[in-house]
């Protein structure tokens, strides 16, 4: 009889001891609970207060008057392809292609005190530098103007070709619609569990990315079909109303329209959105936030300038933007 309970007492107790066991083992299992990497990321982008320092140029005459500097100081990068360098680049310029820039900044040691990246009219620039900035260098500007700023040679195929009309007949003076509403924001899926992490990510597509096939166009293609695309006038509402703006464009104020604490997640994610401004070149630093956070955004090459040339009372570019630095040829 007493075997019989010790028996009975065995088999109560050990199914107890075994749930116990796989309990314990389940607990120590479990699954690292999932990040939001979105709102991870825009919280990162905000404490660094990224959309105050955009938009960062520097002149020609800033960095000619500089040029004795270069190296330590002032570093210079030059994005355009390999070809278009060897007809002519700033001295002591180093050719370094969009997708490297990042690597390439990380080798430098010491880091120079400031970094200039020049494009052929600065908006391909200002996207990389964007794109630089939000990985955690605060020391990167682009070339206003872009090449076409030092010499003619630069800008008679670029600047001085981009200078229309075409649009004057057609932008209008009405009020912005109405901002939509409040939608769900993009899902990031990089598998990272930090912003750093999940930013280094983003940054790479971005820099891999075909700037001006994928992450901008010209007003010719938004006027084809402007109903496929959200497009964004990224000026103070002074400028919209009064020297007008693309028909059915939005108004979104610089600086802090794209917080979340304001109008981010008005941004539709089912839709191309177009940004423009004056020149291209800030569109060319917001279009690369907003796609970091896995919006499709493309900036508006050109700006402007493109499209009412006539009609802009500043922030045009002109025959006296052109200043007639020396240059040096060869790779």
């Amino acid at each position: 009889m007493r075997e019989l309970k010790k028996l009975f007492l065995l088999l109560v107790i050990l199914p107890l001891f075994i749930g116990y066991i796989g309990c314990k083992e389940d607990s120590t299992t479990d699954p690292t609970p999932a990040v939001n990497e979105f709102d991870l990321a825009v919280k990162y982008l905000e404490d660094a207060k990224l959309l105050d320092a955009f938009a960062k140029v520097i002149t020609a005459e800033n960095v000619y008057l500089n040029l004795d500097t270069t190296g330590s100081k002032q570093y210079i990068i030059d994005i355009r392809a390999a070809a278009d360098f060897a007809i002519g680049h700033i001295k002591g310029a180093k050719n370094v292609a969009m997708k490297d820039v990042l690597t390439h900044i990380k080798s430098l040691s010491p880091l120079p005190e400031k970094i200039v990246i020049t494009c052929y009219a600065g908006q391909s620039a200002a996207y990389t530098s964007s794109c630089i900035m939000m990985a955690g260098y605060n020391n990167v500007f682009s070339l206003k103007w872009g090449m076409s700023s030092w010499d003619s040679l630069f800008a008679k195929d670029v600047w001085l070709k981009k200078m229309n009309n075409t649009r004057k007949t057609e932008f209008v003076k009405t009020a912005s619609p109405a901002l939509p509403a409040i939608t769900t924001p993009p899902t990031l899926n990089t598998g990272k569990t930090t912003a750093a992490e999940i930013l280094k990510v983003r940054i790479d597509t971005l820099l891999n990315t075909n700037y001006n096939s994928q992450a901008s166009l010209l007003e010719a293609d938004v006027y084809t079909n402007k109903s496929k695309y959200f497009i964004i006038n990224y000026w103070p509402q002074a400028d919209y109303l009064n020297i007008g703006h693309i028909d059915g464009s939005y108004n979104y104020i610089p600086k802090d329209a794209f917080t979340s604490a304001k109008y981010l997640k008005t941004l539709p994610i089912d839709k191309e959105i177009v940004v423009y401004c004056y020149t291209g070149q800030t569109s060319g630093f917001i279009a690369a936030y907003l796609r970091a956070l896995g919006y499709n955004a493309k900036s508006l090459r050109f700006g402007a300038n493109s499209m009412i040339y006539d009609d802009m009372t500043s922030n045009k570019f002109s025959a006296s933007e052109i200043k007639g630095y020396p240059y040096v040829t060869g790779p």
